[in-house]
This record gives C-alpha cells, structure tokens and sequence, in this order.
C-alpha cells in the first residue's frame, strides 16, 4: 500500500489526530477499531462547546471538520486534513465531525 492509498483507507475510517493543548498532549485515533465507546465519543464531539485554554490539533492521517463560532455568532466549518492544524483561541464554541 502506498502513501495515498493509505491516506484513503484513513479518510474511510475517521481522521486520526494529534492534540496538542497547552498543558496537555493527547493522541486520539478517532475510528471504531480505535477508540473505545466510538458512536457516543463522535457524539460527544459533534456537541457544541469550548475550553478554557487554547487548543491545537494537528492531523497525522485522515481528515475531520471543526465548525467553529466567530465572535458574530457565524459558524465556519474547517476541513482539517492530513498535514494540517488548527488552533483554537480559548472560550471559542466548536464542534468538531468525521466526514461521511
């Protein structure tokens, strides 16, 4: 299997993804095989909300997409794919979703 073939089976089964907080480092793989408790996690995750410190995440494989709310009350939806980051400013209300 080749890189972009293993990029593809990635996208299939959810975005892995590496997340980087101030104080805290995470390595979260966000597909069934990987992550105990999957469809009540992807729920947890689609629900708006924010944290009190900045948050980074960086994507190692696969892809995801943050919606997050600007400060007029907008939502922006962010493609986050391997290779890509985000950082998102503490107190700023996201979600975050797999695509289908």
């Amino acid at each position: 299997m080749d890189e972009s073939d293993e990029d593809e089976a990635a996208s299939s089964q959810g975005a892995q993804r590496i997340c980087l907080w101030t104080n805290f480092l995470d390595f979260g793989e966000v597909f069934p095989a990987k992550l105990p408790n999957y469809e009540e996690k992807i729920k947890d995750f689609f629900e708006e909300h924010f944290h009190t410190d900045e948050e980074i995440r960086y994507c190692v494989a696969g892809s995801g997409y943050f919606d997050v709310r600007d400060h007029n009350d907008r939502w922006i939806r962010v493609w986050v794919k391997k290779g890509g980051m985000i950082v998102l400013p503490d107190e700023i209300h996201h979600l975050f979703t797999l695509p289908r």
